[in-house]
């Protein structure tokens, strides 16, 4: 707070008399109860607030001023009124005024501290400070330990809570450094030292620092207490000498002491208190830098980077002089090397962020060393049964104990969701110097083995899953761990002789990354993996990789590589004779389409997986097997055969509960109802279904429910529901970074924007969903998105257009001999129904027979160009 006789300087004449009535008033000090007889003096903070209610400040103000809450103000003045003995603040100046005129009291002595300078204003943590100073006034607290990481500002932090509560202790504040010990027996001397206690004999040095503190309301601060722990025994002795003794202590770890409270001092607030620290620092090295719109994102990123920590962000903040903002953001791969550097006045391990958690690391034992190196080959954190699989026969102690000893120092943390199944994460800060030690003790190959073999096997359960819940959640579970995932295959991609590995744990991730929607992996991780060297290891393991890569290539639309990886990895799994991975290969060609050899050959394909069932008898395989052959009946219009079997798959989903074809179903039900022109009917399968498909989590299905919602919300007229269900749509799309499922997207987005009047959105969507797809390959995307073009060029206008496009259809499914009525509809005949009354019918008869002559090539042309003239 600024000093009351700064304040004076613009305010009128009769404010100023009562501004200096206040200020001789709050400098009465501890005399003043005499003066008000009242039983308790009053504290520094309700005299702070007299003066300033003196100012005719309103209680906002003040809080502001003060930077204390409302209600902290509101509790003091409560408590003004009543030691005053008054009702209102006009009688409480008015008394105040007139008991100074009466009995002006001496001067009180200057509250006695020996607190560092505050250099620098602080910035944030002012939740910290309101609790840390409620703690330490509280009776019943004597001892508490700030306990944080390295960098975090527990000193700072300290001394600021100090400073607003030197009046809470009128025999002074003292601050004692123990950084500069090297010996728990220095840490008496020390303290006599500092408390002006001179007592030449050794032994007697305790007995006179507990003679000097008794009967006296002090608080001594102990800083950084982590490497001369054996000295704790000392604050228990000081803290018996006087109930009002108060001691706070910063350590790297609890003092482990009976009365010990303990406070964690975690990251600053992300962004604002770490922006405005950052612009605080930078400023000091570069007076012109300005925070702007433009870089504020990249200071965030930054401090995001760097976790929060104080001392990185302020070390960061001096490299401005070297580095513009997304130069430095680039560099923080490498911040050890980075944020160095630091002001000559700091003490010299805080000089570089390398050096402050050394500081830390110096003091483990051995044990400790070696398991918190070996823990920074974890990414993104790690559940504890993780602790055995890169343990080593090297450690002296049990894992458990060892783990549980570094997080009391500070340096492991639990994660902020492990409300459920714990989990543990180390500041990324940290792990960049794990890893550097691991690589300095010449471990990190052998424990960058252990942590690939141990997520192998965690990867190789997701092949015994079923569609139920319990494998919903399995799967969930298996999210937290990509980051993970992507280390070990990153090892085994690199090591000589772990390419078979890698294969398998290709082939295990597989269903994992299609329902996560982790398809760049799936796709890019694959074809890595078969280009290494393809005939290097057994059949079956090369048929599961070939059989991942057909699904990637499917999910990304590439139908013709989807086929070729699909053709390798059915003879492979023959070969190696794995009934699993060749019926896993069936599967995955069956879903091509175009397929060489048409109908017949997907439905011969489709019996040869139905013949496998025997062998197989487990749900992740006869389901998917029974789809396909549902799909290879219904597309060689066998419709009679696929509804038994659709009535066996039936049976089989509700025995174990299988979301996909429940999905499936009520897919089928929103279609079928809006077929049927029951708009309201369809628009209610579609909330059932996208509830349904939000439970899976499965990406592709919540896809395509997002889809169905919103055409179901714009035929049952409600358009708020169906833009919230597009701008979704539009959202996951992106981020999953598949053409065919953008273009889809826009489609929904085009007939929303147009049933919402706005005729550019729609255009400008329907422009976007061409261009995103015009390379995608698969016949199935480019049946439905031609007919989905057509309606968005009827809507639009262009009736010609949407005649030509439809004439394309119809010859695309001559042409790969595709059932029409798999793909044409009542609603679709009904579309054209519009589009003949609309231009003659001879012009439609000849529109439709350019279209027929297209391909689907010249009709995505077409429509590219014709959209821009609309």
């Amino acid at each position: 707070m600024a000093e009351i006789g700064q304040i004076t300087t613009n305010t009128e004449p009769s404010l100023n008399r009562l501004l200096l009535s206040s200020y001789r008033f709050a400098k009465a000090s501890r005399h003043m109860d005499s003066i008000l007889r009242t039983p308790t003096r009053l504290t520094r903070r309700e005299r702070e607030i007299l003066a300033l209610m003196a100012l005719n400040l309103s209680t906002n103000e003040i809080a502001e001023r003060l930077v204390v809450s409302i209600q902290t103000v509101r509790w003091y003045i409560k408590e003004l009124y009543s030691k005053l003995d008054v009702h209102s603040r006009d009688e409480a100046v008015a008394k105040i005024e007139a008991l100074l005129q009466g009995a002006a009291p001496p001067a009180p002595p200057a509250l006695t501290h020996s607190l560092p300078a505050r250099m620098t204003t602080f910035i944030g943590r002012n939740q910290e400070l309101t609790t840390l100073r409620s703690i330490l006034l509280h009776a019943e607290t004597r001892l508490l330990t700030l306990v944080g990481t390295a960098g975090m500002g527990k000193t700072r932090l300290s001394i600021e809570v100090a400073y607003s509560l030197l009046d809470a202790f009128p025999d002074g504040v003292t601050f004692i450094a123990l950084a500069p010990l090297n010996d728990p027996a220095l840490v008496a001397e020390t303290t006599a030292q500092a408390l002006g206690v001179h007592e030449g004999n050794p032994d007697a040095i305790i007995a006179a620092l507990k003679n000097n503190l008794r009967s006296k309301h002090a608080l001594l601060i102990f800083d950084n207490f982590e490497h001369v722990l054996d000295a704790a025994p000392l604050i228990a002795d000081l803290i018996s000498a006087d109930p009002h003794l108060k001691v706070l202590a910063t350590s790297r770890e609890p003092l482990n002491l009976y009365s010990e409270r303990q406070f964690l001092i975690s990251s600053l607030s992300l962004p604002d208190d770490a922006i405005k620290l950052f612009d605080q620092r930078a400023k000091t090295v570069d007076p012109t830098f300005l925070l702007t719109p433009e870089n504020t994102e990249i200071v965030s990123q930054i401090c995001a980077e760097l976790d929060g920590i104080p001392l990185a962000i302020e070390l960061a903040a001096a490299r401005i002089r070297l580095f513009p903002l997304p130069m430095l953001l680039s560099r923080l791969n490498h911040r050890l090397s980075l944020l160095t550097g630091g002001a000559r006045d700091l003490a010299e391990r805080h000089r570089t962020l390398r050096d402050a958690i050394n500081w830390s690391y110096q003091l483990l034992s051995e044990d400790e060393k070696r398991l918190f190196r070996r823990l920074g080959v974890f990414a993104g954190g790690w559940a504890p049964e993780a602790l055995e699989a890169i343990g080593s026969p090297e450690l002296t102690q049990d894992v458990y104990e060892i783990f549980d000893s570094l997080i009391a120092k500070s340096l492991i943390k639990l994660a902020a969701n492990s409300n459920e199944e714990p989990r543990f994460i180390m500041l990324e800060t940290l792990r960049e110097f794990a890893l550097e030690q691991l690589i300095t003790a010449g471990e990190l190959d052998s424990v960058q083995a252990l942590h690939a073999a141990y997520f192998l096997k965690m990867a190789q359960t997701v092949l015994q899953l079923g569609f139920d819940q319990h494998s919903i959640d399995y799967l969930r579970s298996l999210n937290v761990e990509l980051e993970n995932f992507r280390l070990a295959l990153d090892y085994l991609h690199t090591t000589d002789g772990a390419a078979e590995q890698e294969m398998a744990m290709i082939g295990a991730l597989g269903r994992f990354w299609w329902e996560r929607g982790h398809m760049n992996d799936m796709l890019t991780r694959t074809q890595a993996a078969i280009a290494r060297d393809r005939e290097a290891f057994a059949p079956d393991i090369r048929a599961g990789a070939y059989a991942i890569l057909s699904f990637a290539h499917g999910g990304f639309y590439q139908n013709e590589l989807a086929i070729q990886s699909a053709e390798i990895a059915l003879t492979l799994a023959k070969q190696a004779g794995s009934p699993y991975w060749t019926a896993r290969a069936l599967v995955a060609l069956i879903a091509c389409n175009p397929l060489p050899g048409g109908n017949e050959r997907r439905l011969q394909l489709a019996k040869e997986a139905l013949a496998l069932l025997p062998q197989l008898d487990h749900p992740s395989t006869e389901i998917p097997i029974l789809e396909s052959y549902i799909f290879a009946l219904e597309a060689a219009g066998e419709l009679e055969q696929a509804a038994k079997m659709y009535d066996r798959i039936l049976m089989l989903a509700k025995r174990h509960n299988d979301y996909r074809i429940l999905n499936f179903l009520l897919q089928r039900r929103v279609i079928e109802l809006r077929n049927l022109q029951d708009y309201e009917g369809s628009y209610a399968a579609a909330v059932e279904g996208l509830d349904t498909a939000r439970r899976s989590e499965d990406k592709r299905i919540i896809l395509s429910f997002l889809r169905l919602h919103a055409d179901a919300a714009v035929k049952a007229e409600r358009l708020n529901d169906a833009r919230q269900s597009t701008n979704e749509l539009l959202k996951l799309a992106a981020h999953m970074n598949i053409l065919a499922e953008l273009s889809n997207a826009y489609q929904t987005d085009c007939f929303v924007a147009h049933k919402e009047g706005n005729i550019a959105q729609a255009r400008t969507a329907l422009r976007m969903a061409l261009e995103s797809s015009k390379e995608v390959d698969l016949l199935d995307f480019r049946l439905g998105s031609l007919l989905r073009f057509v309606e968005a060029f009827i809507n639009l206008g262009d009736f010609e257009t949407a005649a030509r496009l439809y004439g394309a259809a119809g010859q695309l499914c001559q042409k790969h001999r595709v059932d029409r009525g798999l793909v044409f509809s009542a609603y679709t005949d009904a579309m054209m129904e519009s589009v003949k009354a609309a231009i003659e019918a001879e012009r439609f008869n000849c529109l439709h027979e350019e279209g027929a002559a297209m391909s689907a090539e010249a009709a995505w042309a077409l429509a590219l160009e014709r959209v821009e003239h609309l």
